[in-house]
């Protein structure tokens, strides 16, 4: 039986996943992610590291994989931004999404006007984790070839230096409009030299190579496998999770807060960070994202320590209605890329709290958070009427009653939480001309309750006047 694999690599964790066609886990192993090297603002990732997670998750799949099963492709997904720099020796720089050491670059940008013809050109505004970013505050690296997370995977596999046009997309790499790299943008910062430095442009379900030998050697993976392209992880969420109505938003509760809205023409929303190539023919998804949801958790933690119990958390939050107003929690412990200068935090509390009020705090600011991004669909008109919520939050009931409350919109949770894994997948099967007949389960429904709504709304209320004093604009 003809199955694919979906190889899933994020900055928190890494899943390899082995899926039937119509979309059974047939095998799926997953490790942490502990290669990041986070330094104050500079924050890179052990390239040599995250290769051996890789390949031992592949290898324990491959172990675990019954007989009567042949693996007839791969399909990649990675974290999006940041920047791959793969040198000639094969050696790689690989810095992640959340550095913020180019945040100057930024400003100037948006100051100069630079920003904006970013946003029409690329159809997304910079942001200091992108490649552009990084490369123009810390040079282009001699000889280096530059990619994503999945690119560099796939010539780790392959031999070959390709990526798709959704990851180039949502890097601000390309030209929305001609559908190829956005070389008028490169010169106007000064990296002239980059287009050459850039990997082959391909569609999310193209054949990007085969394993090689090596690569057989080290992941188990049988050797002349096909590599799709594939595409970048909140995207293939999206693909997985089966986002396909004009009145759904996808909504990803993850390390990031990623939202995404299907429609089949380009458009740009002024207060949207971007719009991306989707992975399916003709699609595109708006996107609003930062990393402002469960890597709030982490504060958490090390805030409480030895106390760290999320069964008790969520008990807490879903009894949050008897604790009357709480402080507000701001869930922004990188910024945004429309709030650069706002940073994580409680306000107006005068008073040490109990942990029962520190946690509800956090949980409804990152919910108020999610708020704020998915407000801005709706000022622009998309008619949206549910979330497919996804991602490490929705094991907690009662921030998903939270967001609910919050939005006054249907929640409905995925069942699966590897739906990227199975869009790489997906985009396996397409390389080898086999359709996915994708079977979605049914999601959980988490109805809005009309009676917790005047509270969320007084707290929304203080939560954008303290968020409007701290960026000194409106938002």
């Amino acid at each position: 039986m003809l199955v694919a694999m979906g190889i899933d690599v994020g900055l928190s964790s890494v899943k390899v996943g082995v899926f039937d066609t119509g979309g059974k886990i047939v095998r799926l192993v997953e490790r942490p992610n502990n290669s990041l090297r986070a330094r104050v603002e500079r924050v890179e990732l052990d390239a040599d590291q995250l290769w051996r997670i890789v390949s031992n998750c592949t290898r324990d799949a491959m172990r675990g994989l019954p007989a009567h099963y042949r693996l007839g492709a791969v399909g990649l997904c990675g974290h999006g931004n940041g920047m791959y720099a793969l040198h000639p020796d094969g050696s790689c720089l690989a810095t992640s999404s959340t550095d913020t050491r180019a945040q100057n670059m930024i400003d100037q940008w948006q100051h100069n006007g630079l920003a904006a013809q970013m946003k029409a050109v690329a159809g997304g505004y910079p942001w200091a984790g992108q490649p552009l970013a990084i490369l123009t505050a810390n040079g282009l690296p001699p000889d280096a070839r530059i990619g994503f997370c999945k690119d560099w995977l796939r010539w780790k596999l392959t031999g070959q230096w390709a990526t798709d046009r959704g990851d180039a997309s949502a890097g601000g790499l390309l030209n929305m409009q001609t559908g190829d790299w956005a070389t008028a943008l490169f010169d106007a910062v000064g990296l002239n030299d980059l287009v050459s430095r850039l990997p082959t442009l391909c569609d999310w379900g193209d054949v990007t190579g085969t394993i090689t030998a090596e690569a057989a050697s080290t992941t188990a993976l049988p050797e002349g496998v096909v590599v799709a392209a594939g595409s970048i992880d909140l995207a293939l969420g999206a693909l997985g999770d089966g986002l396909m109505n004009d009145d759904s938003l996808h909504v990803t509760a993850g390390t990031w807060a990623i939202h995404q809205h299907r429609t089949n023409i380009p458009v740009f929303p002024a207060n949207v960070l971007q719009t991306i190539v989707g992975p399916w023919d003709q699609a595109y998804l708006v996107v609003e994202s930062s990393p402002t949801s469960a890597i709030n958790l982490r504060k958490l933690e090390s805030w409480l320590r030895d106390r760290v119990d999320y069964a008790a958390w969520n008990h807490y939050v879903c009894e949050i209605d008897a604790l009357g107003d709480l402080p507000i929690y701001l869930p922004y412990p990188c910024g945004a890329w429309d709030l650069p200068g706002v940073r994580s935090g409680f306000v107006d509390r005068h008073e040490p709290v109990s942990d029962e009020v520190m946690v509800c705090a956090v949980y409804e600011g990152i919910a108020m958070g999610h708020r704020r991004q998915i407000e801005k669909y709706t000022s622009h008109g998309f008619a949206i009427k549910k979330l497919i919520v996804t991602g490490g939050l929705t094991r907690s009931a009662g921030w998903c009653q939270l967001l609910a409350d919050h939005t006054g919109l249907v929640v409905e949770v995925a069942i699966s939480p590897h739906a990227a894994c199975w869009g790489a997948a997906m985009c396996g099967l397409t390389a080898v001309n086999v359709s996915a007949q994708c079977n979605l389960a049914a999601r959980q429904v988490v109805e809005p309750r009309p009676n917790c709504r005047q509270r969320c709304n007084e707290q929304y209320r203080r939560f954008i006047e303290i968020l409007t004093t701290k960026s000194g604009q409106g938002v």
